[in-house]
């Protein structure tokens, strides 16, 4: 399950079923991905950093997403799996929002309410889709702007449905507010980086994103962050195509 078209590309060289898009879009596409069943859902993409303390790069395995009042855990085997196949990944919470959190400000509050590491606008559909199927979920993200960096609005307005961006719309907006074209600038280079490491995860990644292999649960104790066709897996993937 993708947002972002680059997402979506990367997520399904791996082979996997892929849905992707933004709001309804999306909804749409995850409603006819699994409409013929599905072994596992996850939700792969990068995603914004809420803890000061990650830096742009780094992985995220999700212990629960966090939507409404809800917490859905995701599926302890899966995870554990995940956090083997990618040592360096953090373990921690990680909010599914349908609005962006894009100031600084914004993320710094988000971060204390709920305790979750990073946000997207994607994992809380997938949380609830895999609850209401029974099968079984998993979050896979990478930071792309940290908790210190603004997104500008005005970029995320020119995300088009299907996930990619408009280019042309960025420029002229990017025109009219030029003293913010640093964010842009700097937010650009987080991407860059962020999608370097997803299409690394990728390479160790099959169409099954790992769920097959799964074995015995993670021990959420240890490794979260302290203070804070039937046999097929769908990937829903996310945030800013990579053309901004």
């Amino acid at each position: 399950m993708a947002g972002l078209a680059f997402e979506a590309r990367l997520a399904a060289s791996t082979g996997a079923i892929v849905c992707h898009g933004r709001g309804l879009s999306l909804r749409d596409s995850l409603a006819q991905a699994v409409a013929g069943g599905c072994a596992g859902i996850v939700s792969f993409g990068i995603a914004g950093g809420l803890d000061p303390r990650l830096p742009v790069g780094t992985p995220v395995i999700a212990s629960a997403v966090v939507g409404g009042e809800d917490a859905l855990p995701t599926d302890g085997r899966w995870s554990s799996h995940l956090l083997r196949t990618f040592p360096e990944a953090q373990y921690g919470r990680i909010l599914g929002s349908d609005e962006p959190v894009a100031g600084v400000g914004a993320k710094g509050s988000a971060f204390r309410r709920t305790g979750a590491v990073v946000v997207d606008m994607e994992s809380h559909l997938a949380a609830t889709a895999a609850r209401r199927l029974g099968v079984p979920l998993a979050v896979v993200r990478v930071v792309a702007d940290p908790a210190g960096r603004m997104v500008p609005e005005w970029a995320l307005d020119a995300m088009r449905p299907d996930g990619s961006a408009d280019a042309l719309a960025v420029l002229r907006a990017a025109a009219r507010r030029p003293a913010e074209l640093r964010h842009l600038l700097a937010l650009t280079r987080d991407v860059w980086i962020a999608r370097s490491v997803l299409a690394r995860a990728c390479r160790r990644l099959d169409a099954n994103f790992g769920l097959l292999d799964a074995e015995a649960p993670v021990e959420a104790s240890a490794t979260a962050n302290a203070p804070i066709g039937a046999t097929e897996v769908v990937a829903v993937a996310a945030m800013l195509d990579a053309s901004l």
